[in-house]
């Protein structure tokens, strides 16, 4: 794929098991945290090919894909505008959810049963943690949580039950999860902790057709660092060392293709690369 840049990675795997990936180029900057280029890459074709998506100082992209393969994707572009495209490879279609210049960080995306996108994304100036979704015609908006050290929020859906976990950075950053059924009018919460010890504020969360939860996360201590995998498909959470380099897993995302199989993207600080793995 690409041989610099690479943060703010996405992944998203169609039913083929072809991997779709959203992320930011930076015109090979050494800093990942900078904005840049929106890129897409794709292996449908049998190898991999890399295009543009939108050439403005874009940040924190994210990219699903619905059960017809069509592609949904959100981003916060340089003017502080929360923005949502839909499309596949070569044809895009980009427009503007949110233009008051402070909601859009950390946005986040998941498609439901019927193929509507649902994105988590932060107002920072309320504090509060904002959902979209134009499930039912226009875009509108209703609160998760409120709070101003929310951050990080990522989100899942299967069978109309969104899946969203959320880090609040306060004290030692404890990590919320919380659901809410597709057209119903409140989300509920729950004191379970997803990620060991809550380390990192680098994780993801996918669910899959049985309703499992997959999880991966970058543990940055200097001990135990590296990027991990969690899952519930057994009945009871267990963990899986990927890759065990503490360099390895900051910006990582993870998908689950037809066979219920964890795919996971993420970030190799010391090469600057993006990296990817395929779970058995």
């Amino acid at each position: 794929m690409e041989t610099s840049g690479g943060g703010f990675n996405s992944l998203a795997v169609d039913s083929a098991g072809k991997a779709h990936i959203l992320y930011i180029n930076e015109n090979g900057s050494d800093d990942y945290m900078l904005a840049g280029k929106l890129r897409y890459a794709t292996n449908t074709s049998g190898s991999w090919v890399t295009e543009q998506v939108d050439g403005s100082e874009n940040s924190y992209c994210r990219l699903a894909a619905d059960g017809t393969n069509a592609l949904h994707l959100n981003f916060w572009d340089g003017n502080g505008y929360l923005r949502y495209g839909t499309g596949t490879a070569g044809s895009w279609t980009l427009a503007t959810l949110e233009s008051s210049g402070h909601v859009g960080i950390y946005g986040v995306i998941a498609v439901d049963g019927s193929n509507k996108p649902h994105i988590l994304a932060k107002d920072t100036t309320s504090g509060d943690l904002l959902h979209f979704t134009n499930r039912t015609g226009p875009w509108a908006s209703d609160i998760v949580d409120s709070s101003l050290h929310l951050q990080y929020p990522t989100i899942a859906s299967r069978d109309d039950l969104l899946h969203a976990c959320y880090y609040d950075d306060t004290g030692y950053g404890d990590i919320t999860y919380a659901t809410k059924e597709v057209g119903s009018g409140s989300w509920i919460t729950t004191g379970d902790q997803p990620v060991d010890n809550n380390t990192t504020q680098y994780y993801d969360l996918a669910v899959d057709a049985n309703g499992k939860v997959h999880i991966c996360y970058y543990d940055d201590r200097s001990t135990s660092g590296g990027l991990y995998y969690v899952t519930n498909k057994n009945g009871v959470l267990q963990s899986a060392v990927v890759d065990e380099d503490d360099t390895c897993g900051q910006f990582c995302s993870i998908a689950i293709d037809g066979s219920n199989k964890p795919h996971i993207v993420y970030y190799d600080a010391l090469s600057d690369r993006v990296k990817y793995a395929k779970g058995n």
